[in-house]
This record gives C-alpha cells, sequence and structure tokens, in this order.
C-alpha cells in the first residue's frame, strides 16, 4: 500500500486544531465511524463531542473514520478499519444508514 493511498487523510489532519493522537500501548483502541464525508461528520457536535469523551478515558484511544472514496482509515494514525476491536458509529441522518451498509 502505497502513501498515496494516505494522502487525504495526512491533509485533512494538517489544517485541525484539537486534533488527539495517543500511543495505542495498553489502551482499548475504538474506530469512531461517521458514515458520512468528513466534512458533514466534524461539523456534527455531537462527533465531536463523542470523539473528545472517549479520548478523555486514560485507557482508550479513539480515532476518526469517515466514509470517503477509498479512506477507510483512521486519520490520527492511518490504521484500516479491522486494526479497531471496537467501532462506534454516529448516525445523524436516515440515509447515512445505507453507508454502514456499503
Amino acid at each position: 500500500m502505497g502513501r498515496d493511498k494516505y494522502s487525504k487523510g495526512d491533509d485533512l489532519v494538517k489544517k485541525e486544531q484539537g486534533t488527539i493522537v495517543k500511543d495505542w500501548g495498553g489502551r482499548l483502541p475504538i474506530g469512531l465511524i461517521y458514515p458520512n464525508s468528513y466534512y458533514i461528520g466534524m461539523s456534527n457536535l455531537g462527533m465531536q463531542s463523542i470523539y473528545r469523551l472517549f479520548n478523555n478515558y486514560a485507557g482508550v484511544v479513539c480515532e476518526r473514520i469517515f466514509y470517503e472514496e477509498g479512506m477507510l482509515y483512521s486519520l490520527e494514525n492511518l490504521c484500516e478499519i479491522n486494526e479497531f476491536p471496537v467501532l462506534a458509529f454516529s448516525v445523524s441522518y436516515e440515509l447515512d444508514y445505507f453507508n454502514i451498509l456499503s
């Protein structure tokens, strides 16, 4: 897998403020999935609140995953979704349920 695959996620994180990056060592990794684009997900206060609440726990590392073309990896550490033992979903709109299934 080339680095080009991750360039979009890298570009998004570089423009952010308040990104939480934690070491996975001894922590429970949670993939927080928003089944729509990055821009729609990050404009959702519920998604931002859940992300921050999970990361407030010392024994948890929560990373965000968005439903984007060719981008099913976390933004913070570029981990594939199959590397997370726990997946949590934040769904605000009924039509986003179809994105979860695909």
